[in-house]
């Protein structure tokens, strides 16, 4: 007594049609055991007829294949041998009969036809084909044209394509969810370089880096292994390196190993807990230049120059500082030169600590940072306080000045009238000794 076969087939229309339908049919599923596994692999030989009703009508058309069936995976071409002809203008609505001879015993027995027939009618012209292998098969859906390489696996094309654009995979386990002339892999001939290769959708990109990813966009290539690129012409070349590019006509490429590259010369904006953001915007002067501006209207100006946001209007609880008293505190904050501990020690820098700085002012939020705004109200704050030392400095060296010219002139004077009397006195002793 045979066992009883299950089957699951799925038929695809995967050939360019003219308004007449198509040329050839995709017929593919699976032969499953009465226990669910696959049946033995081998050579099943497959009769397909289509008839123009779901249930009796008259057969219009038949074929007669021998089928290679690999760990219960079959896919055959229906048209090859024997054309279609107008059978799909002549008769809209069609159905397809599959009988299988599941014990191979060399004839169709009436319990190998499997039901109910399948309607070609509401098929659509492209979809999903498996391709068997020994490791993983592939599933490619879309136009007939979309493939992988020779020797792929794994690979998956969701749809898309067109005749003179496919979507392709060229190495394991690659992607391409859409699109058109899209593809996922190096195409070097070697399937195993450019693993798990992803591209989206969108037109024209490629993904041939290792794990390299391109979501969309058009003209767009993650060629480093773990890179990503998407927008327009983005070039992520370089590993672990993430390019995002506007919608300007013009490649624009990464520059090194993990790098984040972006181009938006509309302006970007990074929003923190919904309250506080960055954002960076392309300003149009005499030349372009790049300006970033914060939540709290702190920005990075075109010529490079950072600014605070110092709007009175922006402000509150304000107290008066006594400048000789925060130049009295500076004098005792350390200064030094250091270098960071991840920079060489030849890099230099000078400056306070966060920790002394805050001991002496208790300003900023933290003792581990010192905010730049802070750093120049100490600054400004000393400098008038030194400014009213110098100018009480000034005004004694003025008076004192005075005092001295006085003192001078007076002692001039008196100076004068001594060498009056010197000259009185000489000229006296001289009148008596003539």
């Amino acid at each position: 007594m045979r066992a009883k076969v299950l089957v699951v087939a799925l038929a695809c229309v995967l050939a360019s049609l003219a308004y007449a339908g198509p040329d050839t049919i995709t017929y593919q599923g699976s032969l499953l055991n009465h226990l669910g596994g696959p049946v033995t692999d081998g050579t099943y030989q497959m009769q397909f007829k289509i008839f123009d009703a779901a249930t009796a009508g008259t057969n219009r058309w038949q074929e007669t294949d021998n089928v290679q069936v690999t760990r219960g995976l079959f896919s055959t071409i229906l048209g090859d041998s024997t054309p279609f002809g107008g059978l799909f203008l002549s008769y809209p609505d069609l159905w397809l009969e599959a009988t299988i001879d599941v014990d191979r015993s060399g004839t169709f027995e009436g319990n190998e036809v499997f039901s109910p027939r399948q309607n070609l009618t509401g098929v659509p012209w492209a979809c999903p084909r498996l391709e068997p292998n020994d490791t993983s098969p592939n599933m490619i859906g879309g136009h007939t044209d979309n493939a992988t390489s020779a020797g792929v696996v794994g690979a998956a094309i969701g749809g898309g394509g067109t005749f003179s654009r496919p979507n392709r995979v060229t190495d394991n386990f690659g992607t391409v969810g859409g699109g058109t002339k899209n593809q996922a892999g190096d195409e070097t001939g070697t399937v195993t370089d450019a693993y798990y290769a992803t591209v989206a959708g969108g037109y024209g990109n490629t993904a041939s880096g290792n794990s390299a990813t391109v979501p969309g966009g058009r003209d767009n290539t993650a060629q480093g292994d773990y890179s990503f690129a998407a927008g327009r012409r983005a070039k992520a070349e370089h590993k672990g390196s993430f390019v995002w590019a506007d919608s300007t006509d013009a490649d624009f490429e990464s520059q090194f190993d993990n790098q984040f590259r972006v181009r938006a010369n509309g302006g970007a904006r990074f929003d923190v807990n919904n309250n506080h953001w960055v954002s960076i915007r392309y300003v149009q002067t005499y030349i372009g230049s790049w300006v970033i501006l914060t939540s709290t209207g702190a920005s990075l100006t075109a010529g490079g120059a950072w600014v605070n946001n110092s709007d009175r209007n922006a402000k509150e609880n304000f107290a008066l500082v006594d400048g000789r008293e925060v130049l009295a505190r500076l004098a005792e904050v350390p200064v030094k030169t250091w270098n960071h501990k991840n920079e060489s020690p030849l890099v230099r820098h000078m400056g306070p600590m966060a920790q002394d700085l805050y001991a002496a002012f208790g300003l900023g939020s933290s003792n581990k940072s010192i905010a730049t705004i802070d750093a120049d109200g100490i600054s400004l704050a000393a400098i008038q306080g030194l400014y009213e030392i110098v100018r009480e400095k000034d005004a004694d060296i003025a008076r004192l000045r005075v005092e001295k010219d006085a003192e001078i002139t007076e002692l001039r004077a008196r100076l004068a009238a001594l060498e009056a009397q010197v000259a009185t006195i000489a000229s006296q002793k001289s009148g008596r000794g003539q």
